[in-house]
């Protein structure tokens, strides 16, 4: 295996062969390592790449994300399709419980990350090779606490690599939506609206499972309050709080937008009853995570008026 946890984690990242518009632009690849994890940078186009950490040689197939994923629902009509969403609502997924034993209060705890990184590269594999869906689900939930954990540590060249890794490995279409709809959230962060797009452009818009619907939703979102689309907003996430179903996690983010997008055309006493109502519904994500939200994209100057005080 590579080099200790101690030794790559603490490491410059290697001097890069081509320069990106941001860490999430679409125009490259990063991936991780399949052998220690850290990130590398490929060509779209695939080939053999060394990688500067641990000095193994990663064999990359082309870029395949630019593929459009077939929609699920084709012949479904929309009314039907909501019902299917509606039906996954309020029914969160637990984590496997090779997942579990890495976390603590649900987060990664900082001596498994190595051993999250093993266990994401060789599921990575299974799924590369299946479709499997425990397997995949597995590679779900790794690559969240992954991603959180990279994010609290602010390293973007590794969120990007695991991002992309776990997007190029998924077969099955929904799996693959939910990332892409993380990249494109992250690229809205770097003030990246190209990228954001071009992560969104192969998902399904019309997909009839919830965590991958409620990803692609909240990404267009997220671009249309960039773009100051605030009726398109709630086009997407619906005008109130029930409107539109919404997998668990995303609930604080959704309002929020929805929120933001009443103050930005003028109706403040709306934006504030819809805060209302989502801190009496009495859920498991309280203040401190809608204030959370607001922080991430600062650029957006979110709720500006109608954010609750702490």
């Amino acid at each position: 295996m590579g080099a200790p946890d101690r030794e790559w984690a603490s490491a410059s990242p290697p001097e890069r062969v081509s320069e990106m518009k941001t860490d999430f632009g679409f125009e490259i690849r990063v991936l991780m390592c399949h052998q220690c994890g850290a990130p590398l940078e490929a060509a779209t186009s695939g080939g053999s790449f060394r990688c500067e950490y641990c000095g193994v040689i990663n064999h990359i197939v082309p870029r395949q994300t630019e593929a459009q994923l077939k929609p699920s629902t084709a012949q479904l009509g929309e009314a039907a399709r909501m019902g299917r969403l509606w039906a996954q609502d309020g029914k969160p997924i637990s984590p496997p419980a090779s997942v579990s034993r890495l976390l603590v209060n649900g987060e990664l705890r900082a001596r498994k990350v190595k051993k999250a990184i093993d266990i994401f590269n060789s599921t990575r594999k299974e799924v590369e090779s299946s479709s499997d869906h425990a397997a995949s689900e597995r590679l779900t939930f790794l690559t969240l606490v992954l991603y959180n954990h990279y994010v609290k540590e602010n390293d973007k060249m590794r969120q990007r690599a695991l991002l992309e890794s776990a997007v190029e490995a998924f077969k099955l279409p929904h799996h693959k939506q939910f990332v892409l709809g993380i990249l494109s959230r992250s690229a809205v962060k770097d003030g990246d609206l190209r990228a954001a797009k071009d992560w969104l452009k192969p998902c399904d818009p019309r997909s009839d499972d919830l965590r991958a619907d409620t990803s692609y939703r909240v990404g267009q979102a997220l671009i249309a309050t960039a773009e100051e689309r605030f009726d398109a907003v709630h086009a997407l996430l619906g005008e109130g709080q029930h409107d539109v179903p919404i997998a668990d996690g995303f609930g604080p983010l959704a309002t929020v937008l929805r929120a933001n997008a009443w103050e930005k055309r003028g109706r403040v006493d709306t934006a504030r009853a819809l805060f209302d109502a989502y801190l009496g519904g009495g859920g498991p994500y309280g203040l401190e995570s809608l204030a959370f939200v607001r922080g991430i994209y600062p650029q957006l100057r979110l709720c500006q008026q109608t954010m609750p005080a702490a």
